[in-house]
């Protein structure tokens, strides 16, 4: 099993809004393209320059992932996401994560 944590970094000014909108707008769109969410989370203490959106899923294999991502890249609802949300970003970092033999998430 991987998990991919994803964290985006937007304007404090935008962040409310991004942040509905991923859930209404890119949410169903990623669990129908086999997106699998472990979770979401905002920053509640952190640097203080960014309002942060991080989200956590979890995959079988790089293989799986490759392939639900060429499907959401395909989705005219992810495209319509894109334009309308990128402008509010202001970085944005993906990382792929393998659990030690002693994760609970194992």
């Amino acid at each position: 099993m991987l998990y991919e944590l994803r964290h985006y970094k937007t304007t404090f000014a935008a962040a409310t809004e991004f942040q509905t909108r991923f859930g209404l707008d890119l949410l169903p769109v990623l669990q129908d393209s086999g997106f699998d969410l472990v979770g979401a989370w905002t920053v509640e203490i952190g640097d203080g320059s960014s309002a942060d959106l991080l989200w956590m899923l979890r995959w079988s294999n790089l293989s799986d992932r490759d392939a639900a991502y060429e499907r959401v890249r395909s989705d005219p609802r992810n495209t319509d996401f894109r334009e309308k949300n990128l402008p509010f970003l202001i970085a944005s970092s993906t990382e792929i994560l393998r659990p030690t033999d002693f994760s609970p998430l194992g």
